[in-house]
């Protein structure tokens, strides 16, 4: 449990790692971070490879199981709607692709929004400041 933050961080999440039962021989497993610690949640997650026009939220992210674990529980989810309905907008009014919404301008949005990016002073204040640019994540087909 790395605890990371991404420079595409659009969210922060706390809740406990709950790993459901694959099959009856296995058990359950629960992790929880420490007191007052997160994991970023990185706009990525939301854009399904090779696809410009397309934005996912909640279970439906790329992420791994562990992740996964506590990602699909509704805070989270609400928090990555709240990143997608922005995102869509953005690209909406700039007649572009997800992939090319600019995160900072992103970030910033979500903050005036009252969203949490973290305790990392860097994210915060870089999305206060003007966007000049998008990341491109992959290649698109």
């Amino acid at each position: 449990m790395a605890m990371r933050s991404f420079e595409d961080d659009i969210a922060r999440n706390a809740y406990f790692i709950d790993i459901h039962l694959a099959n009856a021989g296995t058990t359950m497993q629960v992790k929880h971070l420490p007191r007052g610690k997160s994991h970023g949640v990185p706009y990525r997650c939301m854009l399904p490879q090779g696809k410009s026009n397309l934005i996912v939220a909640g279970r439906s992210v790329s992420s791994d199981r562990a992740v996964q674990g506590s990602l699909r529980v509704m805070p989270n989810c609400f928090a990555m709607g709240q990143a997608a309905g922005v995102a869509a907008a953005m690209a909406s009014l700039a007649g572009s692709g997800f992939r090319a919404v600019p995160i900072r301008e992103l970030q910033r949005k979500l903050i005036d929004q009252g969203a949490w990016l973290g305790e990392y002073p860097s994210i915060a204040e870089a999305a206060k400041t003007e966007a000049v640019g998008a990341i491109v994540f992959d290649t698109e087909n």
